[in-house]
This record gives C-alpha cells, sequence and structure tokens, in this order.
C-alpha cells in the first residue's frame, strides 16, 4: 500500500528493504523524499540509474548529482547526456 511504503521509507531499514524490490524502488522513486532516501546509496542511485524517470528525478538533485558523479564517471556521463537531451 502507499502508506505502508510511506511508513518504510522513513526507517533506514525500510527503505533498504523497499529498494530490494522493483515494485518498491518504483513507489519510493515516485516521491521526492523516495528519491532523497534512495539517492543516499550506491544501491538505491544504481536502481534509479536503471529508469530514465529515475535518471531525470535524480538529475534534478543537488545530492543525485554528486552520488553519481562520485559513484562513476560513465553515470556522470549518462546524465551529461540526459540533460542534452531534454
Amino acid at each position: 500500500t502507499v502508506e505502508g511504503v510511506r511508513l518504510l521509507s522513513h526507517m533506514v531499514e525500510g527503505v533498504r528493504l523497499l529498494s530490494h524490490m522493483v515494485e518498491g524502488v518504483r513507489l519510493l522513486s515516485h516521491t521526492v523524499e523516495g528519491v532523497r532516501l534512495l539517492s543516499h546509496t550506491v544501491e538505491g542511485v544504481r536502481l534509479l540509474s536503471h529508469t530514465v524517470e529515475g535518471v531525470r528525478l535524480l538529475s534534478h538533485m543537488v545530492e543525485g548529482l554528486s552520488c553519481f558523479i562520485t559513484n562513476t564517471l560513465e553515470r556522470c556521463r549518462f546524465i551529461i547526456i540526459m540533460k542534452l537531451r531534454s
């Protein structure tokens, strides 16, 4: 449920559990807070970077961009390409 995801997303362990499910990541990525939480973990950024929408959301956040840049040059290049296309 949306309420369940909201409650889980307020706990570090809850976010970790949600990020292990495709549906959980999809639900988290629909909220600014969810994206922010996901962007704080390498795994969360990796999962978000697999979708165009996830990259778009991350690219609008300073935290998301810095997480990409610190993870890999390839991801940074990917975001620049996405920015140029939009």
